[in-house]
């Protein structure tokens, strides 16, 4: 069997080499974005290395400054003038930068997949699924790379965003979540955010999240809805339900289901851009692969994870290294793929030995790297669940019953609110709530 030869771009390289000896400042240009690494040619990456060290030193790296920094690793400066001849301009030097770190990444990638080969026939599956997400995540990392902007071009695209809205061509800043007591805090939700909505066992995150997706589905907006505990058709119960107020039993046990106006009901519903994936124990890789496609696909404008802690994380540490590693992969992934992702969390048992049950910051469970990745932290909260069946808030005195509290723990770019919803748990739906203005609260 003859051996392929690894993929490379040799004339890319002299190029490179060629333009940063002979023009001034490219250097700069290319040291930072292509690692002594990626160069395929041994003597060549000798060569990139010592213009990296002479480019680092604030110098200029000519011909003549690079042949005395390699010091006899090369001796004849015809090497180095050959290297120069072969370029005329710079003018495309970044292209060739691009293609000599593609093939690199390329080469990468077999290396690692040679090493998975290895590991996948003599160690076990979880050896197998931690060296795919702690070597191959990294090195699709390495090929995500934001450009710089200037500061007037972003102040540009704020002032055209405030215009749209002021002019009603677009009605928020972010994606809308259908519930404009909501929005009037956020603004919507922002593109590359994470949003941590926590609670303890019971209170209605599902519920929450699911209405949360629901509605900006219905809004247009494609959404994904990634469910760790749940089965997609125990989801998709829950939506019917809110929709047609059959209780979640009803649905289960077609109990007093009138199918016809059943069908009637969730006509919309069948057509909303919402989609479900129930993979138990799904990874940071898995996730990031599956809404890449959905993305590409459908166009998803946020993503929803139920819940963080259900993630498996990258092996070899403690609990609470692997739940900081899913809290900065889903970050990485809000980040690279522009769209927000609202993910929801256990709150910790000290909560429950407190007399006030409302949620704080501390009350995250496993990981104050939680705190630290989250844009926004939102703790819900039913009082009804401890015994309390009227709440002093802001001067008003509300029944609970059917009381959902939304408090922002944290938002690192607007007010720490409280919104109030109302929560029908038999059908699984939460709405506005009304009888008060929510804007009391802001």
């Amino acid at each position: 069997m003859i051996d392929k030869i690894p993929p490379h771009a040799i004339e890319s390289e002299k190029i490179i080499l060629g333009c940063c000896m002979a023009f001034k400042d490219t250097s700069i240009e290319v040291v930072s974005e292509l690692p002594p690494e990626a160069f395929y040619n041994v003597q060549h990456g000798v060569i990139y290395n010592s213009i990296c060290r002479i480019t680092q030193d604030g110098k200029v790296p000519d011909m003549f400054t690079v042949l005395n920094d390699l010091n006899g690793q090369i001796t004849d400066p015809a090497e180095l003038m050959a290297l120069t001849n072969f370029v005329t301009t710079d003018k495309n030097i970044m292209q060739h930068v691009l293609m000599v770190k593609e093939k690199y990444i390329l080469r990468e990638y077999i290396r690692a997949s040679d090493t998975l080969s290895k590991i996948a026939y003599s160690d076990t599956l979880d050896e197998v699924v931690g060296f795919i997400e702690s070597n191959l995540l990294n090195i699709s990392s390495a090929s995500y790379k934001r450009e710089p902007m200037h500061v007037g071009t972003i102040i540009e695209n704020i002032i055209e965003r405030i215009n749209k809205i002021k002019s009603k061509q677009i009605e928020l800043a972010g994606v809308p979540s259908g519930f404009t007591s909501l929005d009037r805090v956020t603004g919507g939700w922002s593109n590359s955010d994470l949003i941590i909505i926590a609670a303890r066992p019971g209170v209605g995150k599902t519920a929450m999240a699911l209405q949360l997706a629901m509605n900006t589905s219905k809004l247009k907006y494609p959404v994904a809805f990634f469910s760790l505990e749940m089965s997609s058709e125990q989801l998709a119960g829950r939506c019917i339900s809110s929709e047609t107020e059959y209780t979640n039993i009803e649905i289960r046990t077609a109990k007093n289901i009138n199918v016809e106006k059943l069908s009637s009901g969730v006509s919309e519903l069948s057509w909303l851009p919402f989609f479900i994936d129930d993979t138990a124990n799904i990874s940071i890789l898995e996730l990031r692969s599956k809404l890449k496609k959905l993305k590409h696909l459908y166009g998803i404008k946020v993503a929803v994870v139920d819940y963080l802690q259900l993630m498996k994380g990258e092996r070899g540490g403690n609990r609470e290294q692997e739940i900081s590693s899913i809290s900065r992969g889903l970050k990485m992934i809000a980040k690279e793929l522009e769209i927000p992702i609202i993910a929801l969390a256990q709150l910790n048992r000290g909560i429950e030995a407190r007399k006030n049950k409302a949620p704080m910051l501390s009350d995250l469970r496993e990981s104050g790297a939680i705190e630290q990745d989250a844009d926004i932290v939102i703790g819900l909260n039913r009082p009804a669940m401890n015994d309390v069946s009227n709440i002093d808030i802001e001067g008003y005195e509300i029944n609970t019953d059917s009381l959902l509290i939304m408090d922002f723990l944290k938002h690192r770019n607007g007010p720490l609110a409280t919104v109030l919803f109302s929560h029908n748990k038999s059908m699984t739906k939460i709405s506005e709530f009304d009888e008060i203005d929510n804007d009391a609260f802001a």
